[in-house]
């Protein structure tokens, strides 16, 4: 008599993979950051238990992604779209340019974020739901790999103290 065809329960975890958040995380030992050692598992862990600040910040704006899936060392690549096969906790909404845009909302999105290879998240300065009313201002300091980290910090020091003669509070993200 032939055995019965058994199907492993849909919330079944692959061999070596683990789970964060409820998030199913693949190659969990990957090094992202490997100058500092620091491993898929590790960033999942983080984002779980940093999820209340970090939403506070982010949680129901559009997003984009830098992605780097094989890791920093890896090739790396923005993404402001939603995709096919994105996790469910990575939620899309109509945009005003017509594309999916991005956003999360819980801490399963941000560990979700990281399964797929997420290591900088970049906010718009509105809420997905009052894309006509900006309340944060974001300077993003993208400088050149060859400018040294000590004109970043001069650069940023330089930008705080010009909104503050202009009473605008200022915070590093």
């Amino acid at each position: 008599m032939p055995r019965p065809s058994v199907t492993p329960p849909s919330d079944s975890v692959p061999d070596g993979a683990a789970v964060v958040a409820g998030v199913t995380i693949s190659h969990p030992d990957r090094l992202i950051f490997p100058d500092c050692g620091i491993r898929k598992r590790d960033l999942a862990r983080y984002h779980e238990a940093m999820a209340e600040p970090i939403l506070a910040e982010l949680a129901d704006r559009p997003l984009a992604f830098l992605r780097h899936p094989e890791g920093v060392a890896g090739e790396g690549f923005f993404q402001r779209h939603a995709a096919t096969g994105w996790p469910a906790q990575i939620r899309s909404f109509a945009a005003q340019d017509g594309d999916r845009a991005l956003y999360l909302t819980e801490a399963a999105g941000l560990v979700a974020a990281v399964q797929m290879g997420v290591v900088e998240f970049h906010i718009e300065g509105v809420h997905r739901d009052r894309p006509d009313r900006p309340d944060r201002l974001v300077f993003d300091l993208d400088p050149d790999t060859t400018v040294p980290f000590a004109e970043v910090i001069a650069a940023a020091t330089a930008l705080r103290d010009l909104l503050a003669e202009f009473g605008m509070p200022t915070g590093v993200m």
